[in-house]
């Protein structure tokens, strides 16, 4: 798919610049940074998807929601033990 996009001249000249360091085009460099943007702000929704769960779930404060995120985390560790990643 072909798109024409207007950008300040300065960040067009970074990303030049960048791309070349990196030894991608355009395309590649702009495709990757979308992407990459679309999964941050897909992170941020789920963040915040998690969040109002433990509100609803009644974790009050920010050190519950610590301990209850730890323990997500250590239950995912025992259940992918000796996954390949």
């Amino acid at each position: 798919m072909k798109t024409a996009i207007s950008l300040p001249d300065e960040l067009f000249t970074r990303v030049e610049a960048r791309a070349a360091e990196l030894g991608v085009n355009r395309s590649e460099f702009f495709a990757a940074a979308a992407s990459r943007y679309l999964d941050e702000t897909d992170a941020a929704g789920l963040t915040d998807a998690v969040d109002t769960a433990l509100r609803h779930a009644g974790v009050a404060s920010a050190e519950e929601a610590r301990g209850v995120a730890a323990a997500g985390r250590d239950r995912l560790a025992e259940l992918t033990a000796g996954d390949d990643w």
